[in-house]
């Protein structure tokens, strides 16, 4: 057994799988780190929509940070210390190798996909690169080695939808969290789909439970995207306001389940149940926080380079 172990995760079902051998591979005083690399972020236009790279880049690192929570909180739950981490890096297998060394990795686990033929050639291996070039051991599993491995207890990879990760439901106990999910029912969009466009009165408060959706607002240069919404995250808040009138609009960047909660029924639970509505409110007001203040730092960083530039052009 090992004590310090490393996981990259791509997201994949199939890169969860990994998850249920863990158990068995570190020390009881051991530690496991859920690693995933992100591209860094490039300035875009697609048609009339712009994507900041500083704003594309930081919503890609929260979601990465929500999906790792939410695997290292199943990982806690069977008693294995478990971190997260997130990395930047054109290269996933130099981001993966570089990471073990820094931090002291004693084993890397991962699983590669069993791609043949044309795919094969055009994608590579990332798992293969990090065998070659890692200084620790790497073990790779691939389909159908996990059903030969030992495994401990309960699934860890296929676990059910975990709402008590819900970003509004951060201040509810899991009581008050199964009386908000029972007004709902659960949904399944396909990639494309529209839901809910800014200006319009919103009808549903949306949990996504698997898929992305890209929010957008009108601009005077045009549609811009003002986040990435994942698993574990909630849209759009504006139904929980006034009139619930969107600033947003929502559509499927792939195809998504979520729990669609109607507006009308939310806020009744709410007036009905204070506890509830505190909770809710609370968790939201510190959501808005959060990204007015990612909001700022973003538009800081942006004058801070074009003074940059501009003081190297003069």
């Amino acid at each position: 057994m090992y004590q310090n172990v490393l996981v990259p995760l791509d997201r994949s079902v199939e890169s969860e799988g990994v998850l249920d051998v863990i158990p068995v591979l570190v020390n009881a005083d051991g530690q496991a780190t859920l690693l995933t690399v992100i591209p860094p972020g490039r300035t875009r236009s697609l048609g009339e929509l712009v994507v900041l790279g500083t704003q594309q880049e930081e919503e890609d690192r929260a979601r990465a940070m929500v999906y790792l929570n939410r695997i290292a909180n199943r990982l806690r739950e069977s008693s294995i210390q478990a971190n997260t981490a997130v990395v930047v890096h054109d290269s996933v297998a130099s981001a993966i190798v570089s990471y073990a060394n820094r931090n002291s990795v004693d084993l890397i686990s991962m699983f590669t996909h069993d791609r043949r033929g044309l795919a094969k050639l055009v994608k590579g291996s990332v798992a293969r690169e990090v065998e070659r070039r890692a200084v620790m051991p790497v073990r790779v599993f691939r389909p159908g080695d996990l059903a030969a491995e030992p495994q401990t207890g309960a699934t860890l990879g296929s676990a059910e939808f975990e709402y008590s990760h819900v970003d509004v439901f951060a201040r509810l106990s899991r009581e008050q969290i199964a009386t908000v999910v029972a007004l709902g029912s659960s949904v399944s969009v396909s990639e494309g789909e529209t839901l809910g466009a800014g200006g319009e009165a919103g009808q549903n408060l949306f949990i996504i439970q698997s898929g992305e959706a890209q929010l957008t607002a009108q601009s005077e240069i045009g549609q811009i995207a003002v986040r990435l919404a994942g698993p574990g995250e909630s849209f759009p808040q504006a139904v929980l306001l006034g009139e619930g009138t969107l600033i947003t609009a929502g559509s499927a960047l792939s195809d998504m389940t979520l729990l669609q909660i109607p507006r009308a029924r939310l806020l009744d639970l709410c007036t009905r149940d204070a506890a509830i509505g505190r909770g809710i409110y609370a968790a939201t007001a510190q959501l808005f926080a959060n990204r007015y203040s990612r909001t700022l730092t973003q538009l800081g960083m942006s004058a801070t380079r074009e003074l940059q530039r501009d003081s190297e052009e003069g």
